[in-house]
């Protein structure tokens, strides 16, 4: 906040008034609290305070790092979070954001967005593209494969452009087709994704006139295409016949620590770690409805130690039980590659799994291997 260097009481007066001017800095900071202090020489000082509000917009959405697989449970590891603006551009946000995470649970998928509607058009012989639509979950919900009714490829991406995942399909024109995905991915609420389908050069579109506005967990939004093979990006008429399963099984993980660092000028770097053992972790980062969230990965245990003892032609091998998702495997050649499991059952003694085992052949590996 600018105000005057100098201001004058006039005689008999016992106040004055003056301008002040508020200065937009466009950092996204939160309110700030400033004073301005009177002074003159020999007297008391005189100071009033006052808060300013920003009026900069909040960041559309935030964007991780890329997340390397597998991460080790309770074991911290470096991220990056950005906050960006509708146009995937930085924006001077300084706040800090709550940090989550999610898993898929176990539930089968039943549901899905369309229904299974039939096409009222068809249009044959169109050029190479991706076309479909955009839809925001109002709870969070796991995708767990794709349905097409045409095309040969159906992908899934962020609003903001990140595939989250993608899909070769065996389409049937004409006739719906679901095909589970490798992974499931979980969908937060309230966040805007788009699902998509490719067709090659002379490919068939199908798709109806009427947009459906809703399905049973939240609402469709736009039609998207794009010529060519990328992520649809130009706005469309009409709604295309691709669809996604998902189920409403979404767990939550916890990780330390909840609330990230204060962000500088837009970026936060900092340690975090997840706290359970998991499959498909997808990390959020959130404030006031915006969010963001990093492509899945896994949370395994940290590597027991085995120990291994020779005697009398057998070998004596003993890790942790609580190393129990380990499983035993041997090989008698490295260069193969070949490893097999080792089907003695292993005693307990203490904390220990202690197993006996009498080897084939003269050369041979161990190694412990999760799950």
């Amino acid at each position: 906040m600018i105000v005057p260097a100098t201001t004058v009481l006039s005689t008999g007066q016992t106040s004055a008034v003056f301008n002040v001017t508020v200065v937009d800095n466009h950092i996204i900071g939160g309110p700030q609290n400033v004073s301005v202090t009177a002074h003159v020489t020999n007297w008391t000082d005189g100071s009033a305070s006052m808060t300013i509000l920003y009026d900069d917009p909040l960041p559309d959405h935030f964007v991780w790092s890329v997340v390397p697989s597998p991460q080790i449970v309770g074991q911290p590891f470096n991220v990056t979070n950005t906050a960006c603006g509708v146009t995937n551009n930085q924006v001077n946000y300084m706040l800090s954001v709550d940090l989550s995470a999610w898993v898929p649970g176990t539930a089968p998928a039943t549901n899905n967005l369309l229904g299974s509607p039939d096409a009222q058009e068809v249009d044959p012989d169109s050029g190479e593209s991706v076309v479909g639509y955009s839809f925001t979950p109002d709870t969070n919900l796991v995708a767990a494969a794709v349905r097409s009714y045409f095309g040969d490829r159906v992908s899934l991406w962020t609003d903001n452009g990140v595939l989250l995942a993608s899909r070769n399909v065996a389409s049937i024109g004409g006739t719906w087709v679901e095909t589970p995905l490798t992974n499931a991915v979980v969908l937060l609420a309230g966040v805007t994704y788009r699902v998509g389908v490719h067709i090659t050069n002379g490919g068939t579109l199908y798709f109806k006139d009427n947009l459906q506005a809703t399905f049973p967990d939240g609402i469709i939004n736009d039609s998207w295409s794009v010529a060519g093979d990328s992520f649809p990006n130009g706005l469309d008429s009409g709604q295309y016949l691709v669809d996604l399963s998902y189920g409403t099984d979404v767990d939550s993980v916890a990780v330390s620590p909840v609330v990230s660092g204060n962000f500088n000028y837009g970026t936060w770097s900092g340690s975090l770690a997840v706290l359970q053992l998991a499959a498909n972790v997808t990390l959020q980062s959130s404030i006031f409805g915006h969010s963001g969230q990093s492509l899945p990965f896994n949370v395994v245990p940290a590597a027991p130690k085995m120990t291994i003892t020779t005697a009398r032609g057998s070998v004596m091998i003993s890790w942790p039980v609580a190393a129990a998702e380990f499983r035993l495997e041997q090989t008698y050649n490295l260069l193969a590659g070949s490893w097999t499991a080792v089907t003695n059952s292993p005693a307990v003694v203490g904390s220990n799994y202690i197993l006996t085992n009498t080897p084939a052949v003269t050369t041979t590996f161990y190694r412990l291997r999760w799950p």
